[in-house]
This record gives structure tokens, sequence and C-alpha cells, in this order.
């Protein structure tokens, strides 16, 4: 359903994010092209049905609440198992263009490959080129207990006051 939103005012996820730094994606490509594009499919958000991404039980010491998990992904395995992942790249397709507030609250947001003088290749990128003007998101992890209070917050503060960086 995110993928079918057309120009909705605010939007606000609340879910987990993810980014596999590009090493991890086991690909190679000489050309600039498939670089960005494999930079846009190494972030996303997990919503419903993204199950069969994460491991029953993470390897390694036990993780605290709301920290990061890497996900480690064989080449193309997004592409084919596309059913409850949204990629920084699929957020482009979004028609985001009338949106004043995209916050994203989940973690790693904000993580995401940098282009030598090109930026941030992540869900920010994928977010300001569907159309968003504001997008809230974070570059660390955030308990859900935390997220679940602060983010509605600072949404209804910006909503009364006409400002998302003041509402901080």
């Amino acid at each position: 359903k995110v993928k079918s939103l057309r120009s909705p005012g605010l939007v606000l996820l609340a879910t987990h994010g993810f980014w596999v730094p590009s090493e991890s994606l086991h690909t190679t490509s000489g050309r600039n092209g498939e670089a960005a594009k494999r930079a846009m499919a190494s972030s996303g958000l997990l919503l419903s049905g993204a199950n069969w991404m994460v491991p029953s039980k993470p390897p390694g010491p036990p993780q605290p609440a709301g920290a990061f998990i890497e996900i480690p992904l064989r080449s193309g395995e997004l592409e084919k198992n596309w059913d409850g992942v949204i990629t920084a790249g699929e957020f482009e397709d979004i028609d985001l263009r009338n949106t004043w507030v995209l916050a994203l609250s989940a973690c790693g947001t904000g993580l995401g490959e940098f282009g030598s003088s090109e930026g941030v290749f992540g869900l920010q990128r994928g977010a300001l080129t569907a159309g968003a003007r504001n997008i809230m998101l974070t570059a660390w992890p955030i308990r859900d207990s935390i997220a679940a209070t602060f983010t509605p917050e600072v949404l209804k503060e910006a909503l009364n006051n006409g400002d998302l960086a003041s509402a901080f």
C-alpha cells in the first residue's frame, strides 16, 4: 500500500529500517549508473511480510532493544523477494509531490552509501526524488517505546506551528 500513495500531506511509517553496505551485496560493476542503482537497493524499510529476511535468532551476542541489525543479502535477493520490503530506489517511484513531512520512525533510515560529490544514496534521496519536502529519519538505533512517544509529539508540534525544524 505504501507504493500506491498519491501525494499525501503527511506520512508516518513506524517500522524497521535496514542498510546493507555495498560490499555485502556481492555484486560488481564498473558503470556508475549500476553502482548508484545498487546503492539505492541497499537501504529501505521492512514492512509487514518482510519476516523472511530476518533470521529467527540473529548470530552473535544478544542485541539491546532497538539495535540496528545488519541483514546479509545475496545479489538480487531484494528484487526477487520484494513483498514487505521497500527500497530507497522504490521510494523514488512513489508520488510524494505534496508531502510536507515524511516521518520514517525506524532505526537507520538516514544511512546509505556516500557518493563523492553526489551525497548519500539511501532512503532520504529516494524520498526527496519522489517529492517529499521534509523527511524525519534517524542515523542510529531508536527504541520502539521512545519512537512511539517522540515521533507523534514532534509531528503534532510541527503541525501546530507549521515548522518541522522548530518542533525538535
